[in-house]
């Protein structure tokens, strides 16, 4: 006997087994994550040791329970200490801090975020160090002789002993392919080294005039061999060296005078930025440098962005939010502020930065720009649904209608849609609304009452807010200059009515006998009386063009004319 199964029993089976199989993807894909989240700690820190070698050196070696992760170090100096993050590896040490009886080195610090494992070298001046791997431990050698030249920017090379990469054994084929120099900005002399491969680390050091760079194990092409004259660029570059010996390149950059560099490598390209010193201009205040964050030498091989921007985070202290950043970089710096790394850091990937008041937001720049036009647009949308207010504003010292044109804008359709607000005699209160460039809103308003001088405003808060600013910067008094002139209209016998008559009398007979009077008479009498001639010379002192000009406004001469004075608003003509 058969069974028949209906259309409606298979969509029924058909939808369980469809349950089942997505209940059982669902219950794979939560184990593997477990599994996976596990292992991001699947190596431990055991034990770790010292050992102070020849010549100033200490050995720092770790011990792990398996194959220990390649370590991402660099080295500061400023303070001077070597940070190396162990990523996937827990700390089961029973401390994080050890003192350390060395010259070079002064404590270790092992620090464990669930992650990662950090180990920080503090140490008393700046060193070179070396990173080697053998079997299950990390050997760092701090303070190296043989390195010892090296600059601190450069951190050590990595060696893995138990099992070496065929990419590391085969150091053949590391070349420089390129040497090219340009001018940049403020007499700038840029000179750029293309390098084939990002795993050649260069080697800066400043002796006088010259700046010399080493790669090690890297060759020099014949047609680059050579010396380039760059004089003709204007900068303080004078000439650059290209020289290849025992299988080692270097390149020296000899400089004319003063001079600041800047060396610097991301990826395959080595730049070495030359410049004059910045003069310093005769202010009162110091211009602000762009960049003025502390001084450091840093050096990223082939890590993470994102880890790059974890590390200088920590060690500057501010927070960091930075989602869905892919790709590595590899960044060589000597001296320069960790903030103008943290842009190079960001340039390398195509990255841009906004500060949120103590946290900083890195993303992809055009997630950015399109979050910017986003929330402007946002902004737009609450502001056409925000209410209306109105607001007298009174208008003291300036004309309302001018401040009503600052207002509104001039309009729109090329002329301005904007009327004149001109009070007509007789007429109301002028209505106008907003213009396309002033402060009101595409929603705001104002009147104009000339009767009152007052400005009536509607608008949302914000933009209310913004009118009485710009009310208490422009509606203030300007200056006024006060043109007074005296003019009197007499004739030659009036002044002459009003004159002094002065004379003087001597004798040779005396010492002391000048007599000083007004007429004849009086002087020939004040000679013989000392009072008297004291008070006439006082008197006549006292005469001057002054009282003259007095007496005759004082007069009742009909010639006379008053005085005229005329106020006026400076800078504007009468």
């Amino acid at each position: 006997m058969s069974v028949t199964k209906s259309p409606k029993q298979h969509a029924t089976l058909d939808g369980l087994t469809m349950c089942i199989k997505r209940f059982v993807f669902l219950l794979a894909a939560l184990l593997t994550t477990g599994v996976v989240s596990a292992q991001q700690q699947d190596v431990q820190l055991e034990s770790i040791g010292f050992a102070n070698l020849t010549g100033d050196t200490v050995e720092i070696r770790l011990g792990f329970d398996g194959s220990p992760p390649q370590p991402d170090g660099f080295v500061l100096d400023n303070p001077a200490r070597i940070s190396i993050d162990l990523n996937g590896v827990a700390s089961g040490l029973s401390q994080q801090r050890y003192e350390i009886d060395s010259t070079n080195a002064d404590s270790v610090i092992v620090l464990d975020d669930g992650s990662r494992t950090r180990l920080i070298v503090n140490l008393s001046r700046v060193v070179n160090y070396e990173s080697n791997i053998v079997g299950n431990n990390i050997v760092l050698t701090v303070g190296n002789d043989a390195t010892e030249s090296v600059s601190p920017a450069v951190a050590g090379t990595i060696q893995q002993q138990n099992a070496p990469s065929s990419s590391a054994t085969s150091s053949g084929g590391l070349t420089i392919n390129d040497v090219s120099f340009r001018r940049g900005a403020g007499d700038e002399g840029q000179v750029v080294i293309e390098l084939s491969s990002d795993r050649i680390v260069g080697s800066i050091e400043q002796i006088g005039a010259r700046v010399f760079v080493e790669f090690s194990n890297t060759t020099v092409p014949e047609r680059l061999n050579r010396r380039f004259d760059v004089t003709d660029f204007a900068t303080p570059v004078a000439t650059v060296d290209v020289l290849g010996d025992d299988g080692n390149a270097t390149v020296i950059v000899d400089v004319d005078g003063n001079y600041e560099y800047v060396a610097y490598q991301t990826g395959t390209q080595y730049t070495i930025s030359v410049q004059p010193p910045p003069v310093t201009a005769v202010t009162e205040e110091d211009p602000t440098d762009a960049y003025n964050g502390e001084i450091s030498s840093l050096s990223f091989q082939d890590v993470e962005i994102h880890a790059a921007l974890q590390i200088l985070a920590d060690e500057y202290d501010f927070n960091l939010v930075a989602p869905a950043i892919d790709g590595t970089v590899t960044l060589q710096l000597q001296n320069v502020p960790w903030d103008q790394a943290l842009d190079l850091v960001l340039r390398a990937g195509n990255l841009d930065k906004r500060l949120v008041g103590n946290v900083l937001y890195v993303a992809p720049a055009e997630e950015i720009a399109a979050q910017e036009q986003a929330e402007l647009q946002a902004n737009l949308a609450a502001q056409a649904l925000a209410p209306l207010y109105t607001e007298f504003v009174q208008i003291n010292y300036a004309s309302a209608n001018d401040i009503l044109t600052l207002l509104l804008g001039t309009g729109t359709e090329g002329q301005g849609g904007l009327a004149q607000a001109e009070p007509v005699e007789g007429a109301g209160p002028t209505i106008l609304e907003a213009g396309g460039n002033g402060i009101l809103s595409s929603r705001g308003s104002a009147t104009v009452d000339p009767r009152t001088n007052i400005i009536i405003v509607r608008d949302v808060e914000e933009k209310l807010e913004e009118v009485r600013n710009m009310v208490a910067q422009l509606d203030v008094p300007v200056r006024q200059v006060l043109i007074e002139a005296r003019i009197v209209n007499v004739t030659t016998d009036y002044g002459r009515d009003l004159g002094v008559r002065w004379g003087g009398a001597g004798s040779t007979a005396a010492h002391d006998n000048f007599r000083y009077g007004g007429s004849l008479d009086s002087t020939i009498e004040q000679n013989n009386n000392r009072v008297a001639r004291e008070l006439a010379m006082q008197e006549a002192v006292l005469a001057g063009e002054g009282a003259r000009l007095d007496a005759l406004e004082q007069g009742s001469d009909p010639s006379l004319i008053p005085a005229l004075i005329q106020q006026a608003i400076n800078s504007i003509p009468i």
